[in-house]
């Protein structure tokens, strides 16, 4: 082949490569532009209220949210959740403001984990009536055979509570804590109308080695530890 057909096949092959990559380039600026629009931010938002409204059955209002999409953060403000109470109580749960960072363990398998949990001022309203009924909704059921609908199975780095409250009937029991490592899970049986549940918090050594020097400064020389639920989960027992 004479060299100059090679130069040419030579600067066709580059031509078409600075032609593909051109056009990746312009798809990625495409999709990033997209990704932090408001339009992405409108159908991640919608998408928040029909996963929340499918796991709890109740109604969603969310006053404002907002993505961003390098810190692979979301703000919701003033988020509610309306059970079967009366139009006059208190809503089944409500949060002023909530912060989540989400941690991408997968994108083939779309397995995601939260990185933090930040709640502002968040309100539980649970009323228990006199047949043992609630104000809980019952969760929208998907078409599967099984009796029991799992809503969730999460993995918590970090959450935080703050200025929040647990309200049952008539007693307040206040929400304000911080935890590491927590797991939690909730499942929904439809044949006994009954929500299962369950949260393991990571023992936090460092603060129990805090807690025991300070007993012992305050001269107690014993501590006695009931284990009620070691039976269902022994972990910290065992650490």
């Amino acid at each position: 082949m004479p060299d100059e057909v090679k130069k040419r096949h030579a600067r066709t092959r580059l031509w078409v490569g600075v032609a593909i990559s051109g056009v990746l380039l312009a798809i990625a600026a495409a999709l990033g532009w997209y990704l932090r629009s408001p339009q992405f931010e409108d159908l991640v938002r919608r998408k928040l209220v029909a996963t929340l409204e499918d796991a709890t059955g109740g109604r969603v209002e969310l006053t404002s949210f907002h993505w961003n999409l390098s810190q692979l953060a979301f703000e919701a403000d003033g988020l509610t959740i309306h059970g079967l109470e009366g139009a006059d109580q208190l809503p089944y749960a409500h949060v002023d403001r909530a912060l989540v960072r989400l941690h991408i363990i997968s994108f083939v398998e779309r397995q995601i984990s939260l990185e933090q949990v930040e709640l502002q001022r968040p309100v539980v309203h649970i009323i228990v009536h006199p047949d043992g009924s609630t104000n809980a909704p019952e969760p929208k059921i998907k078409s599967t055979k099984s009796p029991v609908q799992e809503l969730f199975d999460l993995a918590i780095a970090r959450a935080d509570f703050h200025d929040g409250m647990l309200l049952l009937n008539q007693r307040q029991v206040p929400l304000d804590f911080s935890a590491d490592d927590i797991t939690a899970a909730m499942s929904y049986n439809r044949v006994a109308q009954r929500y299962d549940g369950s949260v393991h918090v990571a023992l936090d050594h460092v603060s129990v080695a805090a807690a025991v020097a300070t007993l012992r400064e305050r001269g107690i020389a014993s501590i006695a530890v009931g284990l009620l639920n070691s039976y269902a989960n022994d972990v910290h027992e065992r650490a």
